[in-house]
């Protein structure tokens, strides 16, 4: 299968081989930004522009939302990335809070949250092999511009990228983070 988001707030799961659309979901709050299956292939997670939920459905059953996992992206504009970790278990999303969230995708619980900048994290991705983490964040500025200003000035203060470590607790699967950036 192949899924594929668009800015009308819907996304559309075609077959790979011909291309045929088998279903057309909705119920995003903005067009969608970011599609990605599980590591088994029965759940897709959709977020959206200005949309405080990543979606996770379940494309066996196709109209049914399994449920919805917050991240803060109400007043920017900018495209919130969020990424499954290697194992398949644990989803992370940044948002303009400048805070992780951390879920249980067995659940879809939130399992834990940390301050990974002072600004918009617009980016997390999970290292394929290791117990790491790479953030991003940061936006552009406008200076305020008066009558006497021609040119806009841009400034782009507190943009990094961040690397993470993570482990498992003895006894809990849970992810926690090191402190390290």
């Amino acid at each position: 299968m192949l899924a594929a988001g668009s800015y009308n707030q819907t996304t559309a799961i075609y077959r790979e081989d011909n291309m045929e659309l088998l279903y057309v979901l909705h119920g995003q709050e903005g067009g969608v930004t970011q599609v990605q299956f599980s590591k088994d292939g029965n759940y897709l997670y959709t977020g959206g522009r200005k949309d405080p939920y990543v979606i996770c459905w379940d494309i066996r059953k196709t109209v049914d939302i399994v449920y919805k996992l917050y991240r803060s992206t109400e007043s920017t504009n900018q495209r919130i990335q969020f990424d499954i970790e290697p194992h398949g278990r644990y989803l992370g999303t940044g948002g303009q809070d400048g805070l992780v969230h951390i879920y249980d995708l067995q659940t879809g619980e939130w399992l834990s949250s940390f301050q990974a900048a002072l600004d918009t994290v617009n980016g997390l991705s999970f290292h394929p092999f290791h117990p790491m983490a790479a953030t991003s964040s940061g936006h552009r500025r406008y200076g305020g511009l008066d009558d006497s200003q021609e040119n806009n000035s841009l400034s782009v203060m507190k943009n990094c990228v961040s690397i993470w470590s993570f482990y498992s607790s003895a006894g809990d699967d849970a992810l926690s983070n090191d402190v390290g950036n």
